[in-house]
């Protein structure tokens, strides 16, 4: 069985980072922690299709959602 702390760590992200995507978008931590896992999986396909465009729109809404606090 999975515990959140596994799933943060899977995603990639501190604890506190979750928490401030849970905060923001009003969500349960793992419903953010399932969030933010694929917005960098998304993030890491645009970059290894080459979509520059996706990539950076990607990463600026992954960076505003650990910046909210």
């Amino acid at each position: 069985m999975l515990t959140l702390k596994d799933c943060i760590d899977f995603a990639g992200l501190t604890p506190e980072q979750i928490e401030a995507i849970a905060r923001r978008e009003g969500l349960p931590e793992i419903s953010a922690t399932c969030l933010a896992s694929a917005l960098a999986s998304q993030l890491e396909d645009a970059l290894e299709r080459g979509d520059g465009e996706r990539a950076c729109e990607l990463q600026k809404r992954l960076e505003g959602f650990v910046r909210y606090n």
